[in-house]
């Protein structure tokens, strides 16, 4: 049985896009504090970077700090000192609309970003709509370039541990996609579903993968985080939080035994004492399949 603790009480709005560290650090961010969190277990130090806008995810970046996106710009963070740096990409003029912001991030096994673009109004099917981005460190000249046009609400991404497929999930159609994925240009090809999640259990939000290439997907307003064969659709397992609303995941620890997952804040009647806290889950058997991929600019 899989064993769930309380890693930080961070209590925030929005808990999301949890990255580990091989030293075993833990960074996550608070989308509506606006807020960089950054824990480290062995010591419980907590060390929080406020942001002026919207932080919809962060990433490594290679020996430097991380990189986040925020609402329509990706920026460095200097975690040493702990304040933004330079910005290192726009979203391409004309995209970057009022009601928009950067959502779901990762780098993928090459180095690269790929990041969500959404409409906080995603709800509404007459708004308009998202994209799926990358920045590529070797073409950085080219900016943000457009990997999927009219996404919803772009969310979880991995990679497989033969670097041959990308998985991405759209909450808004509950549902995850496995593409072919080319290592060397960063291409992706023949999109086709591999995880239908039933909206009578919940919203798929955040992704990651284990080192036996199976998807663990955090179910919004579920109380749980599931895991999924990507080859069959079918679900493995689901493993309980003492919380209603998890948004995303990630395996961490130095051994990778770890599976750090972030929640939101409960409104209402009777939320849960911890709501909005990070969490830590020990599942028997399961190991990430590595840490967080760094950014190579």
């Amino acid at each position: 049985m899989a064993k769930v603790e309380l890693a930080l009480d961070s209590k925030c709005i929005l808990g999301e896009c949890p990255i580990s560290e091989a030293s075993g650090k833990v960074h996550f961010v608070d989308i509506n504090k606006k807020l960089i969190h950054t824990l480290d277990p062995s010591s419980d130090d907590h060390e929080i970077i406020e942001t002026p806008e919207f932080v919809g995810c962060i990433v490594p970046r290679a020996g430097k700090g991380l990189l986040a996106g925020l609402q329509h710009t990706i920026v460095h963070v200097d975690t040493m000192v702990s304040k933004l740096g330079d910005v290192v990409a726009r979203v391409p003029e004309g995209n970057a609309k009022e009601h928009f912001r950067f959502n779901d991030g990762k780098v993928d096994p090459a180095g690269r970003f790929w990041v969500g673009h959404m409409n906080l109004h995603w709800r509404d099917p007459t708004v308009a709509k998202g994209k799926l981005y990358c920045l590529d460190p070797a073409k950085k000249d080219d900016g943000l370039v457009v990997k999927l046009n009219d996404t919803v609400l772009s969310n979880g991404l991995c990679w497989s541990s033969d670097k041959r497929s990308f998985f991405w999930v759209d909450t808004s159609l509950q549902k995850a996609y496995h593409f072919d994925y080319d290592l060397e240009s960063g291409d992706i090809s023949n999109q086709k579903v591999c995880v239908d999640v039933p909206e009578d259990f919940g919203l798929p939000d955040g992704m990651t993968i284990d080192s036996n290439d199976k998807l663990w997907i955090a179910i919004g307003e579920s109380g749980h985080v599931a895991q999924y064969d990507p080859e069959t659709g079918k679900e493995l397992q689901r493993v309980k939080l003492p919380v209603k609303r998890p948004t995303s995941l990630e395996f961490g620890g130095k051994d990778l035994s770890e599976l750090y997952v972030t929640t939101r804040e409960e409104p209402g009647k009777n939320p849960s004492p911890h709501a909005g806290g990070l969490f830590r889950a020990h599942i028997p058997g399961v190991k990430g399949l590595a840490h967080s991929f760094e950014y190579a600019g």
